[in-house]
C-alpha cells in the first residue's frame, strides 16, 4: 500500500513515523512546500535561544532511514481521487493507496488598510522568521496585532533580540479568548 501525505508540520511528521511502525515496508512519499519544521517552534528560533536546526523536523539522513520519498519545496496542484493521484507543480504525478492531507491552517490578516504593506508579515513560516530575522536590529518598531497567548510568546521573542514592541488588541483585554471571572 502506497502511503503519500501532503504537509511536512508535525501532524504529516507523526503520521510518517505511525505509518512507518505499523509498517515497515510500505512506500512512503510526503510532500511539503517548505522544509519540514515545528511551527511552534519559532518564536524560540525568533528568539535565537535555538538554531535553526531544533526547529527541523527531519533532513535527507532521517528521511533516507525512514525509507520516505521526501518532496520537499514542492506543491500538490490537482488530486484526482477517482484515479488516485496527485499532480504536483512541475506536471509529475504521484500515485497513492491512501493520502492524508496534512497542510495545516492559514494565518489570517485584518481587514484594516496597509496590512497587506511590504513591511508587514505573519510569524507563520520559518521563511518569515527568517525575514523578520533578516530585518530586525536593536531597537527596530515593531508594531503587534494580537495579545492572545501565542501572540505573547512572539511579543517576547522580539523583545529578546532587542525590538521595541507596540502590541493593539481589538478586545477590550490582553489574552481576550481567556474570560476573567466577575467580581
Amino acid at each position: 500500500m502506497r502511503h503519500v501525505i501532503i504537509g511536512g508540520g508535525p501532524t504529516g511528521m507523526y503520521a510518517l513515523d505511525t505509518i512507518r511502525k505499523l509498517d515497515e515496508s510500505a512506500p512512503i512519499t510526503l510532500i511539503s512546500d517548505e522544509p519540514a519544521y515545528s511551527r511552534m517552534a519559532l518564536p524560540y528560533y525568533l528568539a535565537r535561544e535555538i538554531p535553526e536546526e531544533h526547529v527541523l523536523l527531519g533532513n535527507e539522513r532521517f528521511f533516507e532511514e525512514m525509507r520516505v520519498d521526501a518532496l520537499l519545496g514542492r506543491r500538490v496542484t490537482a488530486i484526482n481521487p477517482e484515479q488516485k493521484a496527485l499532480t504536483l507543480d512541475d506536471g509529475s504525478t504521484v500515485n497513492f493507496d491512501t493520502l492524508l492531507i496534512a497542510t495545516g491552517s492559514s494565518p489570517t490578516r485584518p481587514g484594516i488598510p496597509g496590512a497587506d504593506g511590504s513591511k508587514v508579515t505573519t510569524l507563520w513560516t520559518l521563511q518569515e522568521s527568517q525575514d523578520v530575522l533578516s530585518h530586525t536590529m536593536d531597537e527596530t518598531e515593531v508594531v503587534f496585532i494580537g495579545a492572545g497567548f501565542i501572540g505573547f510568546i512572539v511579543i517576547n521573542a522580539l523583545y529578546k533580540i532587542g525590538c521595541q514592541v507596540s502590541v493593539i488588541e481589538i478586545q477590550d483585554q490582553i489574552l481576550p479568548r481567556k474570560s476573567c471571572p466577575a467580581e
